[in-house]
């Protein structure tokens, strides 16, 4: 022991690099272990790397990367500093098995014992899609969603494997980037003291730009509520947005300009038909004879009238880029999305900054999700009353065709019969001259923060928050017959919401060898 003393205390120090064996970048991150020990070392931001008492003699240091396939480096080693000849690495093509995420991680697909299902969201952007509830739409096994409204934007019902519950909501969670959406329906005020019911709800997926989104998943059965809580006894829709890559900067654009027009119309009578009509069943004695008399001269088609070609257009720019350690990702959409009826529309901007990077070695990775957004719309009067106050299209089929559209003695231009009953509203007035608008804001964003304690445990913080403010004008002129019911009638409405939420968890992840096959 005395002789060995001496030898055992012959050490060294190695330094080194390791590039990409085809950029010939650095690579930060990369693990070198001395070969048969638990000596080891990773390499910083410049990919170089310091390993210390080092035993002299013949050594293999074994460099290795995620993505990289790893290598073995011989290496003499002699007292003192000792340099390694730079470390090139090749990029690993490996086949990835499917995995879906199920809440706070993700499992391969054959492994999960829940009832998952995956949209392609690939597959799923053709045509308008407003928002992330036409991407669900007839691509989910269980899942049916179902259109409320022909508004722009509406809010669909979304139900999966049916309703579940009696006195409360049977809405889905929604989970934005791992923050959920604790208000379901847009904060838009209700309509005031008008006696007018509110449209119904936008859905509050609109201020999410479908091109943004990367994946979509849907866990199905109660095996969510271990995750969620009660909160996903309807079932969870998991959205995770794209996010930067490593490599050279990018930049994208993706539009469409598309249009849309009323497929069938209802088969009415023309002017010269009603008045044919009303002629007949006055020789017959049905109607007195001077049912004819009140009648006008026009020709009318009151729904081609109401009826328009919409003229819908979407724009998308993205860029994205980074480094091995920082990669980023930032877009901006501007989507309009007019109504085929005259005086109903949906206009959205949003954008979106997603960016990450790895700290100390590897071990802290920062995550951060920004989508600010604004929302605006412009309803149809009375459309969610069953027609009892009479709206636009109930008047495009009971108004009287032989009425003109416009008048030079109506103090609005527009001919109207005057007030009473619902069917003598001029339509085309009502979708002109009644003013209902909405404008929504939303900021909705997170920051997450997750530290490798060990390498098979690791904690995250998520932080998150989902502000929202809402404000409604609304406008019935006295001219019109329905504001005239009101005697005129201006409102203003406005309607604010905040919620934050934050989520602490340890992950224990570990393959063990149980010698079965």
């Amino acid at each position: 022991l005395v002789w060995a003393s001496p030898a055992l205390a012959q050490t060294g120090t190695i330094t080194g690099r390791v590039v990409d064996s085809t950029t010939q970048q650095p690579l930060p991150g990369a693990t070198i272990r001395l070969n048969g020990t638990e000596r080891g070392a990773s390499t910083r931001e410049d990919g170089s790397f310091t390993l210390t008492a080092v035993p002299t003699g013949q050594q293999q240091l074994r460099v290795s990367r995620i993505g990289y396939a790893a290598q073995l480096s011989p290496i003499t080693v002699s007292p003192g500093g000792n340099t390694l000849p730079p470390v090139r690495l090749r990029q690993l093509a490996a086949t990835l098995a499917p995995v879906v995420a199920v809440g706070y991680g993700t499992v391969r697909r054959e492994a999960t014992t829940a009832s998952v299902s995956s949209v392609n969201t690939s597959e799923a952007r053709v045509g308008v899609q407003p928002n992330v509830n036409n991407l669900i739409e007839g691509r989910a096994a269980g899942v049916q969603v179902t259109s409320n409204s022909g508004d722009p934007g509406a809010n669909s019902q979304v139900r999966i494997r049916g309703g579940t519950s009696i006195t409360s909501s049977d809405d889905p969670l929604y989970v934005i980037d791992g923050i959920p959406l604790l208000n379901n329906a847009t904060v838009t005020p209700g309509p005031g003291s008008d006696g007018n019911t509110a449209p119904l709800n936008r859905s509050p997926l609109n201020t999410i730009n479908p091109e943004d989104i990367a994946d979509i998943t849907i866990l199905k059965d109660a095996a969510a509520t271990a995750i969620y809580g009660s909160r996903a006894a309807n079932g969870v829709i998991l959205i995770t947005t794209k996010r930067g890559v490593a490599g050279a900067s990018s930049s994208e654009y993706d539009g469409y300009y598309a249009a849309a027009t009323q497929a069938r119309k209802y088969d009415l009578l023309s002017g010269d038909q009603y008045r044919s009509f009303v002629a007949g069943q006055a020789t017959l004695g049905n109607l007195p004879a001077s049912a004819s008399s009140a009648l006008g001269s026009a020709n009318t088609d009151w729904q081609s009238a109401v009826d328009r070609t919409a003229n819908i257009q979407n724009h998308n720019v993205a860029f994205s880029g980074g480094s091995q350690t920082t990669q980023y990702r930032a877009s901006v959409n501007y989507f309009d999305n007019p109504a085929i009826v005259q005086g109903n529309y949906l206009t959205r901007i949003a954008g979106r900054l997603n960016g990450s990077t790895r700290l100390l070695g590897d071990k802290l990775g920062l995550n951060v999700n920004l989508n600010p957004s604004q929302e605006r719309d412009r309803y149809l009067v009375a459309e969610n009353t069953g027609g009892f106050l009479g709206g636009t299209l109930l008047n495009t089929l009971v108004f009287n065709p032989t009425y003109p559209v416009s008048s030079n003695t109506s103090t609005t231009g527009y001919y109207e019969q005057g007030p009473g009953a619902q069917n003598n509203r001029n339509p085309v007035a009502l979708a002109s001259n009644l003013q209902d608008r909405a404008t929504v804001s939303r900021i909705l964003g997170n920051a997450q923060a997750q530290y490798q304690f060990l390498p098979a445990l690791s904690g995250t913080v998520n932080v998150g928050v989902d502000q929202s403010s809402g404000a409604r004008n609304s406008f019935y002129p006295n001219s019109n017959p329905l504001g005239a019911e009101t005697g005129g009638l201006a409102q203003n409405g406005q309607l604010n919401a905040t919620t934050q939420t934050i989520n602490t968890y340890l992950t224990y992840d570990k393959q063990f060898n149980t010698g079965f096959l």
